[in-house]
């Protein structure tokens, strides 16, 4: 039977800034035993990470999925912040054409949240 995802965590991601990944995903599947019907999306645009993400999901037991997206900036703008807008701009796509979720969390890979953080914020919404 498949599970309904209600609540999608987004967080764009790159080598370069997954400096706490272990504890990043220990804490997100801390959140998925409290909130069983969440799911991690992690957003790169960096191919060669895909994979080591994918197989860093696997071994931590947490629910999700990697998907890539490619960075189309000005001339003008730096580029990290583009990355950034760019990765939060597919995680939406993603969500709205992929999922049935009805509440969308963009987290950085390098936070940790209390486990109850998607109760908390339903609760204040």
């Amino acid at each position: 039977m498949k599970q309904t995802i209600n609540v999608v965590i987004g967080t764009p991601i790159y080598r370069q800034g997954a400096y706490i990944l272990d504890k990043f995903l220990a804490n997100q599947k801390e959140i998925q035993q409290n909130y069983p019907s969440s799911e991690l999306v992690l957003a790169t645009n960096e191919d060669d990470f895909g994979e080591e993400l994918k197989s860093q999901l696997s071994f931590r037991e947490v629910r999700g999925k990697v998907i890539f997206y490619k960075t189309i900036k000005p001339d003008y703008a730096q580029s990290s912040v583009w990355n950034i807008a760019c990765g939060q701009e597919a995680i939406r796509q993603y969500t709205l054409s992929q999922t049935e979720a009805r509440y969308l969390l963009f987290l950085d890979a390098d936070m940790i949240c209390d486990p109850l953080v998607i109760e908390i914020i339903k609760k204040e919404i």
